[in-house]
């Protein structure tokens, strides 16, 4: 009896290790003030997963638009693994999918995605770049 408690016990332990390793987040959400500092700071990059008709109307001021998860890949091609990766997009759930990627995947270790996305961003009334991009200028 003892060692079915204790096998039950393991399986347990093993069941939520497994399931944590697949819910458990490898990335931090942070706060659009915290999201700011970050902006500010000298080693970091901010990464804007939004369709790129949107990043061309407004974007934050030096964000690299990544679109798509090949330029998303194709661009972390260049990039060290401990660069801080910033990430954002309108409201949050395009820029965790993009932030789960860039951990578990691409394998990058500052990995921070901004809750709420733009949308928090801009309730703060932090500065947004509304100069118009074209096609041309396009990086992906």
């Amino acid at each position: 009896m003892r060692g079915v408690i204790i096998l039950s016990t393991l399986m347990l332990v093993f069941g939520l290790a497994i399931g944590q390793e697949k819910t458990g987040d490898c990335f931090e959400f942070i706060n659009a003030d915290d999201f700011f500092l970050l902006v500010n700071s000298d080693d970091a990059i901010v990464l804007d997963v939004r369709l790129f008709r949107e990043y061309k109307r407004n974007r934050i001021s030096g964000a690299v638009s990544v679109a798509t998860r090949k330029s998303l890949e194709e661009f972390c091609k260049t990039v060290s693994k401990n660069t801080t990766l910033l990430v954002y997009c309108n409201d949050g759930a395009r820029s965790e999918t993009a932030s789960d990627i860039l951990c578990r995947e691409l394998k990058f270790k500052q990995v921070f995605s901004l809750e709420r996305g733009l949308n928090a961003w801009k309730e703060k009334n932090y500065t947004i770049d509304k100069t118009r991009i074209s096609k041309r200028n396009r990086t992906n």
